[in-house]
């Protein structure tokens, strides 16, 4: 459980995420598409880290899964790992891991990790020293590759869930050929405010893909029944009560 209560919408929007999943692991396929498009300002990283959490605990679901994290930056896959921790600092149950930790040579169960999406696709060679060259000559002799821990996480019979943040930036061809598609993740879970790709309904009706969405209108009628909130508290400490 989160030390931070969930506001009313992105509590059934967490609701909603769980069920679509769910649906989604069910199919043997794998590269299920779970696209989430919440606007900027809504607490994506808040109910994204909520949705992961509640996997651990959800009655006769309790599957051998990793998760991998991509954002569009080191300071953003920083800024997620510990928003993360903060969240749930009274009761993480998942290991964060970042690049720093590819010594341990694969993912355990539950273990995020969290990564620079320009660290795996990057065409400059010094920023792509987590990839496994295609040339044996110029492999490491200690150490692991990107490669090497999704084969020996596989190789444990352990899926992967991978999270894409800000999708819309990120799910290009190359991405597809170069990542997804080595990854090989059961689900692909899309996150943005403006996804490229929605679902359609007979690929949500086939159990290919499922679409959640937070509305802006939500969103704003939120945060005033939360100021309204807040404004009613500050004027009991003043003598006074009512609305603003």
């Amino acid at each position: 459980m989160s030390q931070f209560s969930p506001l009313k919408f992105q509590k059934e929007a967490i609701d909603k995420l769980t069920a679509s999943f769910l649906r989604l692991w069910q199919q043997k396929e794998t590269q299920r598409n779970l696209v989430f498009k919440s606007p900027t300002g809504s607490g994506k990283t808040f109910m994204v880290s909520n949705f992961i959490h509640n996997l651990n605990g959800l009655p006769n679901w309790d599957y051998d899964k990793a998760i991998i994290w991509i954002t569009f930056s080191d300071t953003l896959a920083m800024q997620s790992k510990d928003k993360f921790k903060e969240y749930f600092n009274t009761s993480l149950e998942n290991n964060l891991l970042t690049v720093d930790d590819f010594k341990q040579g694969k993912l355990y169960k539950n273990d995020i990790l969290f990564i620079n999406w320009q660290k795996l696709v990057s065409k400059s060679a010094e920023n792509r020293i987590v990839r496994r060259p295609e040339d044996e000559n110029f492999h490491k002799e200690q150490g692991y590759y990107f490669e090497d821990i999704i084969e020996n996480t596989k190789k444990e019979g352990r899926e992967i869930i991978l999270i894409v943040d800000e999708s819309h930036t990120h799910l290009s061809e190359l991405a597809q050929k170069s990542v997804v598609d080595i990854v090989n993740p059961k689900v692909i879970f899309s996150v943005s405010a403006t996804p490229k790709y929605v679902p359609n309904r007979d690929e949500e009706d086939e159990g290919k893909a499922a679409y959640v969405r937070v509305s802006r209108e939500e969103v704003v009628a939120a945060s005033t029944v939360e100021a309204v909130s807040m404004a009613a508290v500050a004027d009991t400490a003043t003598g006074k009560f009512g609305l603003r």
